[in-house]
């Protein structure tokens, strides 16, 4: 809500952002990242860079860690922890596959399995569900049975969700939650990439959103077996 200039304005003057000025909490921010050991040794004002210095950096660090580390994991930890179900695909049963039923049965010591889960849950719905790239030169392509021509500069969308979604690819099940499914570790595409391969666009948030939720669905998992000893038995 604070980029909306007037209602930010108004929570920021009546603190009802908890800690203070948002601003300064993002300088604050800010400074932890330009001190941290992964830019130690950026280039500043580097042609390579753009020019950037490792201020500049670590204040677009700030934007980026809050969209990929926050907003992008907190919806994956909403699907994959029941607090909002699958979407009701036209002509599928995807809406009725509750994913506790099958947290209730990881191992929640195995680190891996866990990640495999996640993805899955993330397969079936994408937290980031496109992406895009521009055209450097005019391209021809199919579209609705006719070849059409696009001029350089022409923004196209990448459907990472169809992708995901591809019953070409991952076959008959492609509608099923299956986190133990054939290649959906090196061929996911929930971080604007096929696994670990991008054309340079990778998420940047990727490891620590899975890291992050690794540890909290088997944390939480623990907790809630406690309080439902029936739970995966």
């Amino acid at each position: 809500m604070y980029y909306f200039a007037v209602i930010g304005s108004l929570l920021q003057s009546l603190n009802l952002f908890g800690h203070g000025d948002l601003s300064d909490l993002i300088e604050r921010a800010a400074t932890i990242y330009e001190n941290s050991p992964a830019l130690a040794d950026f280039q500043e004002e580097s042609s390579e860079n753009n020019g950037m210095t490792k201020r500049e950096l670590a204040k677009l660090m700030t934007s980026i860690m809050g969209i990929a580390g926050l907003q992008g994991p907190l919806h994956l930890g909403y699907t994959a922890m029941g607090y909002q179900p699958l979407p009701a695909y036209k002509g599928q049963q995807t809406a009725e596959i509750n994913p506790t039923d099958f947290w209730a049965q990881l191992d929640l010591d195995d680190r891996q399995s866990i990640e495999l889960f996640l993805l899955e849950c993330a397969r079936l719905w994408a937290p980031v569900s496109a992406t895009h790239r521009v055209a450097t030169e005019p391209f021809t392509a199919t579209v609705a049975g006719k070849e059409r021509t696009f001029p350089a500069g022409t923004k196209v969308l990448i459907p990472l969700s169809l992708g995901l979604l591809d019953e070409g690819f991952w076959g008959s099940t492609v509608y099923e939650f299956n986190a133990k499914r054939e290649n959906l570790c090196p061929f996911h595409m929930g971080f604007h990439s096929v696994g670990d391969r991008s054309a340079g666009r990778i998420c940047p948030g990727k490891d620590i959103a899975l890291k992050m939720l690794v540890d909290v669905v088997s944390t939480v998992g623990k907790v809630r077996r406690a309080s439902e000893p029936n739970l995966g038995r």
